[in-house]
């Protein structure tokens, strides 16, 4: 999704990593922008670019503070530092953790059971506003699950 201009968290879809091998800087990037996220535990992960002289892109700071909050996202983005599987599942990243021949089984039967299972209107509008959710306050987050359920 992100080839073509459009970031994953903006797809309607229900949008699943399957990072069964390293991801360092834009791979890791990406992989935060997907709604699910499964690792492999012996894969080396990181957002690396401060050690590199520039800065995290790809919506890399967005999506890290709201997927593993503030402190978290500064460990990961400001240090650069690099981490295996089993820490990703620490810091808040990861869905699930596996071995890496059983990641993108895993991956693919979440997104078979969620394509037979889940309506796809229902995964739109929920995805939408899981995704906008921090940008809101209470009152404004009941507004809109009322808004969207009479689509």
């Amino acid at each position: 999704a992100a080839a073509i201009g459009m970031p994953a968290f903006k797809v309607r879809k229900l949008v699943i990593a399957a990072v069964n091998g390293h991801a360092i800087g834009l791979g890791m990037t990406l992989a935060m922008q997907c709604d699910v996220r499964f690792f492999a535990r012996e894969g080396k992960y990181g957002i690396v670019q401060v050690r590199r002289g520039v800065m995290g892109d790809a919506y890399s700071h967005w999506a890290m503070v709201r997927l593993v909050g503030l402190a978290r996202a500064a460990e990961i983005i400001l240090t650069g530092k690099t981490f295996k599987g089993d820490e990703t599942e620490r810091l808040g990243i990861a869905s699930e953790v596996l071995p890496s021949a059983e990641v993108l089984p895993a991956a693919l039967a979440l997104a078979r059971d969620t394509a037979i299972h889940a309506a796809p209107l229902s995964v739109a509008v929920s995805k939408k506003l899981l995704w906008e959710l921090s940008e809101l306050n209470p009152e404004q987050v009941e507004h809109k699950e009322t808004e969207l359920a009479y689509l």
